[in-house]
């Protein structure tokens, strides 16, 4: 396989709506009535008081009225015409789901006039995962810290600038364990941060990634707490089979959080519209070179055995085939929104066991995963490779999850490799030819037998900026130190 060329960055307007106001002050609650929505088309870039206060008005005249004179709001991030090639693009919220229009004929996104003409349009946006438009030769490697007291300083912006993708873990701001509700700003402000960095020092091709977690409704972030708190949505949870009690994962910052049941319509709908919704309001991810990684994907369907109820008795077929279907969902909005999933698994095709004694670690093989997500673009992430959790270890494992990775490069799809690895990495010189040597040198050879063109490397301890280090391997190019 050959790298593919790199395709043009797209850029979404999108609506940075807070949870708590909106442009003209404390939100109202939105309402399913559409009379104000049709009466008042929005305009890119300007903000409409029928999409943040529906519902105060008593009429459509008053409503046109009230959108007649809303200006530019500050809660929106508007990218002018000169700069992409979709500048008659918006998305904006209309009752807790993000949709996309299309400007039509007559609408002027270059100032606050109302114009008609606004009709539901395709979203032209793909993702593109820039390891895979990478050329040969050095490793790719990825970097996976977070900076627990605040935002990282230069010196290290610019070490992450030097890896092929770079992006945080939830421990981001977090000092003493984590603020409940505080996750996606605490995110994103971290990757804009780097963001802007990398685009004052001309970088086009680090990839930038955010951390969310799929197998728990983790307090930590704002749209999982709101579901867990709400008691209406009491469905939306694991249940344990013998004695009903809701399934619990204890958390560091102190709360025990709920395990999503995406086999629940509703559960699945609030993930799609406000988790991953949530995400296209972050202009870090949609600036074209975003990924979110997503924590413990499959862990629950494959031979999990921690938090409060016994896993193994639950219909874990049925379940991850409802996940899976949502990953699908999910991965397609992701990709139109210029996003690319990084989907943590223990899971592996079904090919990959054979001549091992290695079990099959899933109720269903990854083989179901790929076919739902075909076409799309998406990562697939080993945290212990080329171990795995959950499962018998061992060689019969290693040599399974070798052929696995082999499997996913022919099949297209990217990986993330993630072997243990101290910082601060040794200062040797390595001679070419010769061999590699050094502490990494096991997880570097493993690394260049299964690489595709979108697979990277990460070595690390922990999961903490100062676990993560520039390496002597990491400057091997082409039979000679880069």
């Amino acid at each position: 396989m050959t790298p593919y060329s790199p395709k043009m960055k797209m850029m979404l307007f999108v609506f940075l709506i807070a949870l708590n106001s909106v442009c003209h002050g404390t939100m109202s609650p939105l309402v399913s009535d559409t009379t104000c929505l049709d009466n008042c088309p929005l305009n890119p870039g300007q903000s409409s008081s029928c999409a943040s206060d529906r519902g105060v008005y008593p009429s459509a005249v008053a409503c046109q009225a009230a959108c007649d004179a809303a200006p530019y709001c500050n809660a929106i991030t508007f990218h002018g015409p000169t700069t992409q090639n979709w500048a008659n693009h918006c998305v904006f919220r209309i009752d807790g789901v993000f949709e996309v229009r299309e400007c039509g004929a007559g609408c002027d996104h270059t100032t606050s006039n109302k114009t008609s003409g606004y009709v539901p349009g395709p979203v032209p946006y793909s993702a593109v995962w820039y390891p895979s438009t990478l050329p040969w030769g050095k490793p790719k490697v990825f970097w996976f810290g977070a900076n627990s007291s605040g935002l990282d300083n230069t010196d290290t912006l610019a070490l992450l600038s030097r890896h092929a993708v770079s992006g945080y873990g939830w421990q981001t701001g977090h000092p003493g364990g984590g603020t409940i509700g505080t996750g996606e700003m605490l995110q994103a402000e971290a990757a804009t941060h780097l963001l802007d960095f990398l685009e004052t020092k001309g970088n086009n091709s680090t990839q930038i990634f955010e951390y969310r977690q799929i197998q728990v409704a983790l307090r930590l972030f704002a749209q999982s707490a709101m579901a867990a708190d709400d008691a209406s949505k009491e469905d939306f949870w694991l249940h344990d089979t013998a004695s009903g009690a809701l399934c619990l994962a204890r958390q560091p910052w102190g709360s025990s959080d709920p395990y999503w049941n995406m086999s629940n319509p509703g559960a699945a709908d609030f993930w799609l519209n406000s988790v991953i919704g949530e995400l296209a309001m972050d202009s870090a991810l949609t600036s074209g070179r975003g990924a979110v990684f997503f924590d413990e994907s499959d862990q629950g369907e494959c031979g999990y055995r921690a938090g409060s109820c016994d896993f193994s008795k639950f219909n874990s077929t049925a379940l991850q085939a409802a996940k899976n279907a949502v990953y699908a969902r999910q991965t397609t909005f992701m990709n139109q929104h210029g996003m690319v999933p990084i989907f943590s698994l223990d899971n592996r095709f079904s090919a990959s066991g054979i001549n091992t004694t290695a079990t099959p670690p899933c109720a269903l093989p990854e083989d179901d995963l790929a076919l739902a997500l075909k076409g799309l673009t998406w990562v697939r992430f080993y945290e212990n490779w080329p171990q795995s959790f959950w499962v018998p270890g061992g060689k019969d494992l290693a040599a399974a999850m070798v052929a696995n990775a082999i499997i996913e490069a022919e099949n297209g799809i990217p990986t993330v490799l993630h072997s243990g690895g101290s910082c601060p990495a040794p200062n040797r010189s390595i001679t070419i030819p010769g061999r590699l040597g050094g502490d990494v040198e096991t997880a570097m050879g493993l690394y260049l037998t299964v690489a595709g063109p979108g697979t990277t490397i990460s070595l690390s301890n922990d999961w903490y900026d100062n676990n993560f280090c520039w390496r002597p391997e990491s400057r091997t190019s082409g039979g000679k130190i880069a």
